[in-house]
């Protein structure tokens, strides 16, 4: 299977929009009318945030067909002694096809995000990890943090 890695583009918003949407329906059984409102607010956050650069996403293709996503939040936050800039990142959107999962493709995005992050100048970057992301993450050297995990530049 071969994976093909690129920074999204306003191009990909509603694929995007679509797995978020998929991945929250999974894990909360959703309705349809609030799925529908989700993917409007999605596509619009979406296009906000690439276009000021407050968002970011990878994603992963097989065959062309985008098989799993991850993206970072870009945003500051009143200095503290952890953080004494405030520049925080915060991954969120990760998502992997079930039938795609178990092959390190949700590492490899995680990597990718971290990269960016780090050239971006954030000093701690947050998530709040599934039971399954949590191995990943610690992994890649993300600390527990009451009810988060945190990695600090």
């Amino acid at each position: 299977m071969k994976i093909k890695y690129r920074k999204a583009e306003a191009g990909d918003v509603e694929v995007l929009s679509r797995l978020r949407v998929d991945m929250l329906s999974a894990d909360n059984g959703l309705s349809e009318a609030l799925q529908s409102a989700l993917y409007q607010q999605t596509k619009e956050y979406l296009l906000s945030g690439l276009k000021g650069q407050t968002f970011s996403s990878y994603i992963a293709e097989a065959d062309g067909v985008v098989v799993a996503m991850g993206g970072i939040c870009y945003f500051d936050l009143p200095p503290t002694e952890f953080c004494l800039t405030g520049k925080t990142a915060y991954v969120s959107n990760m998502y992997t096809l079930p039938a795609y999962r178990k092959n390190g493709i949700a590492g490899k995005i995680v990597k990718l995000l971290m990269e960016e992050a780090e050239g971006s100048g954030v000093e701690r970057v947050l998530l709040k990890p599934t039971a399954q992301g949590k191995p990943l993450y610690q992994e890649y050297g993300f600390q527990q943090w009451k009810d988060a995990m945190v990695y600090f530049f």
